[in-house]
């Protein structure tokens, strides 16, 4: 049996797998607690009730902030101060009996896209994801790329007057402050044309630095359900208009919204147990 966690900075989902292909029964679904202690108990109760006493052999996942890969500590995780330079690697091996394979929350989605999702077939796939904050990953052949310390195309800076960030401009928590309102209570079409064009000079940008044959957007952002969510059509439409007035690269790379939903880590977590298996 093999658990999954996606440990994001508002919900953590946990599910298990016995074969690495399909998840068994729902995934469970929780708020990310605040202290870190607490958080790390309650994905171990829930990945022993899951498993059902079944002996755990690997366990994988995304984790929200930045993360030592050779110590297994955390390192500023965005909104919890208390999870700053904690022994995550250790406390899970402590807790479950294994020691986890632990991803960026951001990242491991991507690399769910790119197996299971709108990313299949990709040579280079380049995955956004775009809710209260904006992250990103660059996928090689199967592979989250290589970098000394993580992919943030969300602090691109957009405007060089105000040193604006694509984040601080397109992010759902600054959406929220500049109209005081919920992002899914925003139903002028307006709104989001205009955070569509400005996402696609993020997206533009970034076609250009990683190259990429395939853009995954994903994200609570990009729903796009009636008139609430930045639609993908409209980010193509901005992306070819910017390409048209800076034909730098031939052609634009196929856009396409992400597949997998809420899952993508789950499934990503997935992958990256069977490469290591």
């Amino acid at each position: 049996m093999y658990a999954l966690f996606d440990i994001g900075g508002s919900k953590t989902r946990v599910a298990v797998s016995k074969d690495l292909e399909t998840l068994v029964g729902e995934p469970v679904l929780f708020e990310t607690l605040p202290q870190f202690d607490d958080q790390m108990r309650r994905v171990a109760e829930t990945v022993h009730a899951l498993t059902g006493g079944e002996t755990l052999t690997g366990i994988a996942g995304g984790l929200k902030g930045s993360y030592d890969r050779r110590t297994g500590r955390t390192g500023i995780v965005p909104g919890k101060d208390s999870w700053a330079d904690k022994p995550f690697a250790d406390q899970v091996e402590s807790l479950v009996g294994v020691r986890p394979i632990v991803l960026n929350d951001t990242a491991v989605v991507g690399l769910g896209e790119a197996h299971r999702g709108a990313g299949r077939g990709s040579h280079i796939l380049a995955y956004f994801s775009i809710s209260t904050g904006i992250g990103g990953a660059r996928i090689v052949d199967g592979v989250i790329d290589d970098t000394r310390i993580g992919f943030e195309p969300g602090h691109q800076i957009i405007d060089h007057m105000s040193l604006s960030r694509l984040e601080g401009l397109v992010g759902g928590a600054a959406l929220e402050a500049r109209s005081m309102k919920r992002p899914r209570d925003i139903t002028d079409p307006e709104v989001w044309e205009e955070e569509a064009r400005i996402l696609s000079i993020g997206i533009h940008n970034t076609i250009l630095h990683w190259s990429p044959d395939t853009v995954v957007l994903g994200g609570s952002m990009m729903q796009g359900i009636g008139v609430r969510g930045i639609l993908i059509e409209s980010v193509i439409k901005h992306v070819q208009n910017l390409r048209a007035i800076f034909p730098i690269f031939p052609e634009v790379p196929a856009i396409k919204l992400a597949e997998l939903g809420a899952f993508g880590g789950l499934y990503g977590a997935m992958v990256a147990l069977k490469k290591a298996s």
